[in-house]
């Protein structure tokens, strides 16, 4: 066998003459040219692409049949709750009962980080899920347990 078909097989659209032996690094690799070409052809087909993308969002964009209600899902823009929008507690009462229920909720995890003085777990800990699933009441209820002198931390 001969030495001239030196060099490894290439599957796919690599041809074996559009590479290159080493002898410094012992490689093979792609001749500068035919890697500015590859990476220019592959510049024309992203900005194409993106032209075309572009062209059609504009399309989708100009039809008069959608609500602006879809319009913005498709768009994924969030959609705000009128409701979201009032107040969290419509009477002093409901918001005094929601306090005591968020703190008895609190009390009832096992969270719990050590006061520095004592050295007992005596501070509650507020987890992140916990002012994920009330943070519209978090505001009036830091300040409930300023008031109540609950120690928390989080």
């Amino acid at each position: 066998m001969s030495r001239k078909s030196k060099g490894r097989k290439k599957s796919g659209r690599k041809n074996n003459r559009d590479y290159e032996y080493d002898p410094v690094t012992k490689s093979h690799r792609m001749k500068p040219h035919i890697a500015q070409q590859r990476r220019a052809a592959n510049a024309r087909a992203k900005a194409t692409a993106l032209a075309d993308a572009s062209k059609r969002q504009r399309e989708l964009d100009r039809t008069e049949d959608q609500s602006p209600f879809q319009r913005a899902l498709r768009r994924g823009i969030p959609i705000v709750n009128s409701h979201d929008l009032g107040p969290c507690c419509a009477t002093v009462e409901s918001l005094n009962n929601k306090n005591e229920a968020m703190l008895a909720e609190l009390r009832g995890t096992k969270f719990r980080a050590i006061d520095p003085v004592t050295l007992r777990p005596e501070v509650l800990v507020i987890q992140h899920w916990f002012v994920r699933k009330h943070g519209r009441h978090m505001a009036h209820f830091r300040s409930f347990l300023k008031d109540q002198k609950v120690r928390t931390t989080g």
